[in-house]
């Protein structure tokens, strides 16, 4: 085990200054599709779910892992 097994974050980027990382912008783009999503089946997440293929509690777990809320 090495140091960036247990401390990614202090692990050097090789790309530092390019802007964020595969996984950052990877994230960033699902949290705005599903959040997307979820607007245009005005938070139904039966029928969100279905349009992305995933199971409805996964789509329950990514909308409380991205911290998405409803707007009113």
């Amino acid at each position: 085990i090495e140091p960036h097994h247990v401390f990614p974050e202090q692990t050097p980027q090789p790309f530092a200054g390019l802007g964020p990382s595969l996984q950052d912008a990877t994230r960033k783009f699902q949290a705005q599709y599903v959040a997307e999503a979820l607007t245009a089946h005005d938070w139904n997440v039966m029928e969100t779910a279905r349009h992305l293929g995933v199971a409805r509690s996964y789509l329950y777990t990514m909308i409380r892992g991205f911290g998405l809320t409803r707007r009113s």
